[in-house]
C-alpha cells in the first residue's frame, strides 16, 4: 500500500443499529473525507442477550472467542485494509480486537447506542429493583431503554485504556453532537492508520500500557472496573506480551488459607478493614441471585466458584442495592466492577481441585483481613485435602494401552 492510495475500510457494527445510525453515518464520512471507502457490515453481538438475562455472562468468555472468528471471517475474504468497530458492549470490544490483532489489520473502536447494564445510572434500574417492584419498569428490556455507553465505569475504563494506547479516541456522551464530531474523526483517523500501516501489534506495548493504566487509574479513581483491565490483559497475551500485575493504591493483593494462589481486591477509603463470616458457595450466578433475592442470605461472605472469566458484578449490585454491604461481602475466580460491595476477585481457579478455595464449603468461618492482605479460612490444612482428593473426579477405567 503507498500514501494516497483508496483505502477499503470496514465499519464493523455490533450493536442495535437503532441507536448506531448517526454514528456510523459520521465514522463513514470521515472516511470518505480521507479519500477511504467505507463498507458497513453487521456482526451478532452479546448486548441484547445481556439486556434479556444477565447472567448469560458466564457464557462471555465463549462469545468473546466466537467474536473473534466472526471479525476473521469479515475482514479476510473482503480484503479490508483497515476496520472501526462500532459496539456497546465490552465482551463485543475485547473479542474484535483479539480479531483484528490475530490478523493485524489497522484497527479503532468506538462505543455507541443502548449499554445493557443494570447500574443504576441516568434513570437505569437494576436487577433487585426490577425483581421487587420498586421501580415503575416492567422489565430489564424496559430499564435500560435510557442508559448511555459512556456513563458506566467498566465501558469508561476499557475505552479510557484503548484510547491512551491508540486502539479508540477520546469519546463524549452518545447523541451529542461532540460524540458525532468524535466519529467522524475516527473516520478520518482509521485511514490515516491503513495508509501508514499502524497496527495493533504494533500499539500493545508494555510502556503505553503502563502509562495508560497509571492515567486511567489516576482520572477515574474509585470507579476503574478491574473486570475490563482484565479484558485488555487478555489482548496482551495474545500478543505474547507479558505485563506485570495490576500495582496502585487502591487495589491490593490478598492472599490466606481460603485461596493460597491469592486474589485481587478493589478498595476505597471507605471498605471496612476487617470482615467475617460463614461462607455461602455457589456454583452459578443464578443461584446466588435466587438466595439473596429470596431473602436465604442475610450476612456471611458468598463464595462464587466455577466462574473463571465470569462478571460476577450482578450479584455486588444487588448486595449493594439491599443495603447489606456491612453484612455480606464476595470471593470468586471471577471479576467484578468497582462497588461498594467487597469483593475478593480472581481467586485461585477451582479447576485446580486441590487448592484451598475450590473446596470452601457452606458454613465455613472466615475472614477477610484487608490491613494485613489476608483471605483464611478456620478449616485445617489436612481437612482441606481430604475434600480435595473426594472432590476430584475419578480416572477413567483402562483396559488397553
Amino acid at each position: 500500500m503507498t500514501s494516497g492510495e483508496v483505502q477499503n475500510i470496514g465499519v464493523i457494527v455490533a450493536c442495535n443499529m437503532e441507536h448506531a445510525t448517526k454514528t456510523i453515518e459520521n465514522i463513514k464520512s470521515g472516511i470518505r473525507a480521507k479519500g477511504g471507502a467505507p463498507t458497513t457490515f453487521h456482526m451478532p453481538h452479546l448486548g441484547y442477550i445481556n439486556k434479556v438475562n444477565p447472567m448469560t455472562a458466564k457464557y462471555a468468555h465463549s462469545f468473546m472467542l466466537q467474536t473473534s472468528r466472526n471479525i476473521e471471517a469479515i475482514i479476510k475474504p473482503n480484503m479490508l485494509d483497515g476496520v472501526v468497530i462500532v459496539s456497546d458492549c465490552d465482551i463485543t470490544i475485547t473479542g474484535a480486537l483479539l480479531g483484528t490483532l490475530k490478523i493485524n489489520c489497522p484497527t479503532l473502536v468506538i462505543t455507541t447506542g443502548i449499554y445493557g447494564k443494570y447500574l443504576k445510572h441516568n434513570n437505569v434500574y437494576n436487577l433487585f429493583e426490577i425483581a421487587t417492584g420498586t421501580t415503575g419498569f416492567e422489565s430489564i428490556d424496559a430499564a435500560i431503554e435510557d442508559s448511555n455507553s459512556h456513563d458506566a465505569g467498566s465501558m469508561k475504563t476499557i475505552i479510557s485504556v484503548l484510547e491512551k494506547i491508540g486502539l479508540s479516541s477520546d469519546q463524549y456522551p452518545n447523541g451529542s453532537g461532540a460524540h458525532h464530531k468524535c466519529a467522524y474523526e475516527i473516520g478520518e483517523k482509521i485511514v490515516e492508520y491503513a495508509e501508514k500501516l499502524i497496527l495493533p501489534k504494533k500499539l500493545l506495548t508494555k510502556d503505553k500500557y503502563a502509562t495508560a493504566i497509571t492515567e486511567t487509574f489516576n482520572s477515574m479513581n474509585a470507579t476503574v472496573d478491574l473486570s475490563q483491565i482484565e479484558l485488555i490483559n487478555t489482548l496482551f497475551d495474545a500478543n505474547d506480551t507479558r505485563i506485570k500485575s495490576i500495582e496502585h493504591s487502591g487495589i491490593i493483593q490478598i492472599k490466606g488459607s481460603a485461596s493460597e494462589d491469592g486474589g485481587i481486591m478493589q478498595i476505597t477509603t471507605d471498605s471496612p478493614t476487617h470482615f467475617t463470616g460463614s461462607a455461602w458457595v455457589y456454583q452459578s450466578l443464578e443461584d446466588a441471585d435466587r438466595a439473596l433475592l429470596g431473602g436465604s442470605i442475610k450476612e456471611g461472605i458468598i463464595i462464587l466458584q466455577n466462574c473463571v472469566n465470569v462478571n460476577v458484578s450482578a450479584i455486588a449490585l444487588i448486595i449493594e442495592e439491599m443495603e447489606l454491604t456491612d453484612k455480606i461481602a464476595i470471593a470468586t475466580d471471577g471479576v467484578c466492577e468497582s462497588t461498594a460491595t467487597l469483593v475478593i476477585q480472581k481467586c485461585t481457579p477451582n479447576t485446580q481441585e486441590n487448592e484451598s478455595f475450590a473446596n470452601i464449603q457452606t458454613g465455613d468461618a472466615l475472614e477477610i483481613n484487608i490491613a494485613k492482605g489476608r483471605f483464611n479460612t478456620s478449616i485445617l490444612a489436612k481437612d482441606i485435602k481430604t475434600r480435595a482428593k473426594r472432590n476430584s473426579p475419578k480416572k477413567p477405567t483402562v483396559y488397553f494401552s
